[in-house]
């Protein structure tokens, strides 16, 4: 009866692990493709940053989206580490037993692997654009601000100029 029961147990053990697994490749699948919505805002912000005109606000909704995908990122990190630190011990004990999901993880892993060294190299490209946009909106910022103060002083001078003729007849 003890057999029986320790058999009941191990299915149980392994039906759970198998779930577990389930989720862990769902969430590697979900990752891979928030990784891939990544890629397509860096080379949305790729453009923007390369444009004649510099769409600010553009520019600050991709940052935003960007920003929702690392928080979803983080969150799906979190719950796969957990998940994986549940079933852990299973799976390495009965490696052969889960080979197939492994093999679907490890590839899966290989293309977010792939995506992220992807992002990486879009990342450093976009900094470089970025830093060198900005140093020429404050350098047009400065000769802006330089056109309007000249101009300012110019209109201050030409006001302290009385209308009346400088040089009079006194003759009459």
């Amino acid at each position: 009866m003890e057999r029986s029961n320790d058999a009941c147990r191990s299915t149980e053990i392994n039906m759970e692990s198998q779930n577990y697994l389930r989720i862990m490749i769902d969430s590697l699948q979900k990752k891979k493709e928030i990784l891939q919505r990544v890629v397509s805002y860096n080379e949305e912000q790729q453009r923007i940053l390369e444009s004649d005109t510099f769409n600010g606000d553009l520019f600050e909704y991709n940052m935003q989206k960007k920003s929702e995908c690392i928080d979803e990122l983080n969150s799906l990190d979190e719950g796969f580490q957990s998940v994986y630190d549940r079933i852990k011990a299973d799976v390495e004990q009965y490696k052969q037993r889960y080979k197939g999901d492994i093999k679907e993880m490890q590839e899966l892993i290989k293309e977010v692997t792939a995506l992220s060294a992807t992002i990486q190299a879009q990342e450093a490209r976009n900094k470089v654009e970025v830093e060198f946009k900005f140093r020429q909106l404050r350098e047009d910022a400065k000769t802006a601000k330089r056109s309007v103060s000249m101009a300012n002083k110019y209109y201050q001078n030409m006001s302290k100029i009385s209308s009346e003729p400088q040089f009079m007849d006194k003759k009459k």
